[in-house]
């Protein structure tokens, strides 16, 4: 009661989110870890739902502490298209999805793509300008759409987040008239306690990897940069030089599948019991991984605000990063940068931490439960400037 007096909460808050694609795994770990940081922080006035496709596998989600409903709504099929299409025609606003929020009581849609809702209040949600900085990796097509897209987040939103920094001077740069909208919100994940995750025996067992090994937990998108990776892991291969590696991911990016194709091929031609691709897995061997590993290694050439850096710096790893303003702004405690266009200076990265007394620091539950709450009060300030 005292937080929904001091936020001004004097009557109750349903806040929606929309996940659109229930398999992208990094969209369910940040709602989840943000409707969670937001439970923390115990307001009685505020309810949270989830809204995801009707076809959603429910075991993706079952760790959200939030109601959950599916609709066929939210499919992506052509008869949702032209139905919310056609309407927009008709009525200048989106007033199937309006009508379908009111029913269930929302006055706030957050992290949306949505716009022209009139009567529902809504808070946007940029990840990233990627596409303003790696042209190449984009069709023109996908340019426009993207700067479409944002110029009415920032036009029509009540609140715009972005993500770092880095970010805020993007948006700034670009919506610039808009910019009393905007507002930094870093991202701090939900991690699985260390008592909870699997032993390095389990691993060993479950995967057949070796001690000692260094982590990359990067999705295959085309700027996660593993390109650059498996060129130095060849460089110290070539110097009888051998560390044992792990990747996981979805190995997929629909506008560079050439590249994937391409990143295949190495990691097939490297695989031993050296290099160890493991492809889709649970959070629960996720976290159990990187906890466990010499060392964290992200070497992007992009990042809106990386979530597996901030998972290592909840675990006190060593982070092996690309030296970009996102990684700089992250700045976990133990960290060595490289550029990443050049593969024999992140080798070279790699061995110094070969050359270190790599050591498991003791987890602090208190500190992170701390970081997570404020995370939620930073977004509860957000809410409370639409209510």
């Amino acid at each position: 009661r005292k937080i929904d007096d001091m936020y001004g909460l004097g009557q109750t808050i349903n806040i929606g989110f929309v996940l659109r694609d229930p398999n992208w795994h990094g969209g369910i770990n940040y709602l989840r870890s943000l409707t969670s940081a937001l439970n923390l922080v115990k307001s009685k006035n505020i309810n949270q739902i989830l809204f995801v496709p009707s076809q959603s596998n429910m075991s993706n989600l079952r760790n959200f502490e939030i109601k959950i409903i599916k609709s066929k709504l939210f499919n992506d099929s052509l008869i949702n298209k032209i139905i919310l299409k056609l309407t927009f025609f008709i009525f200048k606003k989106n007033i199937i999805l309006e009508l379908y929020f009111k029913y269930h009581g929302i006055n706030i849609l957050s992290h949306t793509n949505y716009t022209k809702l009139l009567d529902i209040k809504l808070i946007g949600w940029i990840g990233d300008f990627q596409y303003l900085h790696l042209k190449n990796f984009f069709g023109k097509i996908s340019i426009k759409r993207n700067i479409a897209l944002h110029t009415d987040l920032a036009k029509f939103a009540d609140q715009v987040i972005v993500s770092c920094n880095y970010s805020l001077v993007d948006f700034n740069n670009y919506h610039y008239v808009y910019k009393n909208k905007v507002n930094v919100l870093k991202f701090v994940p939900t991690v699985i306690k260390p008592s909870n995750l699997l032993s390095l025996k389990e691993l060993k067992k479950r995967f057949h990897i070796n001690e000692d090994f260094y982590f990359i937990p990067n999705q295959f998108w085309k700027h996660k940069n593993h390109l650059c990776l498996l060129k130095a892991i060849k460089y110290l291969n070539s110097n009888h030089i051998h560390p044992n590696f792990v990747f996981t991911g979805k190995m997929d990016d629909h506008r560079n599948n050439e590249y994937v194709q391409k990143i295949k091929k190495k990691i097939d031609n490297l695989s031993s019991k050296k290099v160890k691709y493991l492809g889709e897995i649970s959070y629960l061997e996720v976290c159990s991984l990187m906890f466990r590993c010499k060392a964290v290694i992200n070497p992007s050439f992009f990042e809106g605000w990386s979530t597996s850096v901030e998972e290592a710096k909840i675990y006190n790893k060593i982070c092996i990063l690309s030296k970009i303003p996102t990684h700089i702004e992250q700045k976990p405690n133990r960290s060595i940068y490289f550029n990443p266009s050049n593969p024999i200076e992140l080798a070279k990265a790699i061995l110094k931490t070969e050359k270190m007394n790599i050591r498991l620091i003791k987890f602090n539950n208190k500190n992170y439960i701390t970081k997570r709450k404020k995370f939620g009060f930073e977004y509860l300030n957000i809410i409370k400037k639409i209510i």
